[in-house]
């Protein structure tokens, strides 16, 4: 039977009465007709074959011509993720995983030269970014973190600084100089918590107040979860959970998605379009590691470093291959009738290398 599927059929396909007698066929086709999607129509009364074209975004049209996209690229560039440095002196439990799952504060060689992040930033002036995230290492230890600062709140985007909580509160006082502007703090705490240095964290949360502020807690056990609990929270407060690579039976029971998860979603024709071309959870992003390496994911290889034409890295996510263009398409999803009803691959499922966590197949 020829397939609705198939956009050279533009969208029609002729059907017979055999068809059309299944209480399935049926009340798809009054789907259809309620939600003004579609209608069915009398062959004998319309002889020529209605057709609608199958919209093709304009940014795969690029992805096929990619050595002709020119300066336009930079205009899809939206948020930026800088480690501006990797020194710092505290030994956190997993510190070298973490940030492998989320945007996260790690311990790594190098630091950002801040005449290579001015080039960037000017680079990047006259075009969409909206967003710049911020972390190290202990971004209080660079040396030219003032000038650093000075430079990002010349620009017309939304500033997130990522600071442990230890370096919080030891640099509380110079917490002041980054709650400038349009500007966000994300104060990060794993556990087992220092409760000395949490509480005076919490006692001092008025350095933060009239800001855009949250505490991330990272979690890799229900134990972890039950002492977040404990800690009876006032300020605004989430938990992020990470593997460790012992905790699997966490992750599924805690983090794998259930049928019943996706009960009651609700996507438009436009994100379920844009699901079924892009990966929303990378695209328009880019991470400048402290080492000045460029990555689209801190799971897969670097495009280049941060001394390249930014133009000429950007030209690189338009692989196969690249997180922005990494669907559910492949492996035990491609049939899956939820595929585009399910949170996008993200940093868990490269990091794991494991590709569908759910348990909807049970």
């Amino acid at each position: 039977m020829t397939s609705l599927g198939d956009y050279n059929n533009g969208y029609c396909i002729q059907i017979d009465d055999k068809i059309l007698s299944k209480n399935s066929v049926v009340a798809f086709i009054c789907d259809l007709r309620e939600l003004f999607c579609g209608d069915i129509l009398d062959c004998e009364n319309h002889r020529e074959k209605p057709f609608v074209f199958y919209p093709k975004l304009k940014i795969l049209k690029d992805k096929s011509e990619k050595i002709h996209i020119g300066e336009n690229i930079l205009y899809k560039l939206k948020e930026l993720y800088l480690f501006i440095n990797g020194s710092c002196e505290f030994k956190c439990i997993d510190c070298d995983k973490i940030h492998k799952q989320t945007f996260h504060c790690t311990k790594a060689s190098g630091s950002l030269n801040i005449k290579d992040i001015q080039r960037v930033i000017t680079t990047l002036k006259e075009s969409n970014l909206n967003k710049v995230h911020i972390t190290g290492g202990d971004i209080f230890s660079h040396p030219e973190l003032e000038n650093f600062i000075e430079m990002l709140n010349g620009i017309n985007c939304e500033k997130v600084y990522y600071v442990h909580y230890k370096n919080f509160i030891k640099f509380k006082d110079e917490i002041n100089k980054i709650l400038r502007g349009n500007v966000s703090i994300r104060v990060l705490v794993n556990f087992p918590v220092d409760e000395t240095i949490f509480n005076n964290l919490i006692g001092d949360n008025i350095t933060i107040k009239g800001f855009d502020a949250k505490i991330i807690f990272m979690i890799n056990s229900y134990d972890d979860f039950i002492d977040y609990n404990k800690l009876n929270l006032v300020i605004n407060s989430n938990i992020v959970p990470y593997y460790n690579g012992f905790n699997y039976d966490f992750f599924e029971n805690y983090v794998f998605i259930r049928k019943e998860d996706l009960n009651g979603t609700h996507l438009s024709r436009n994100d379920f379009f844009a699901k079924s071309c892009v990966n929303l959870n990378y695209w328009g992003k880019l991470i400048v590691q402290a080492n000045s390496k460029v990555l689209l994911s801190n799971n897969t290889p670097p495009i280049g470093n941060i001394h390249q034409p930014l133009k000429d890295l950007l030209i690189n996510v338009f692989d196969d291959e690249s997180p922005w263009f990494k669907l559910r398409d492949f492996g035990v999803c491609e049939k899956c009738s939820f595929n585009l009803i399910c949170p996008q691959i993200s940093e868990y499922e490269y990091y794991m290398n494991k590709w569908d966590l759910c348990l909807i197949r049970n």
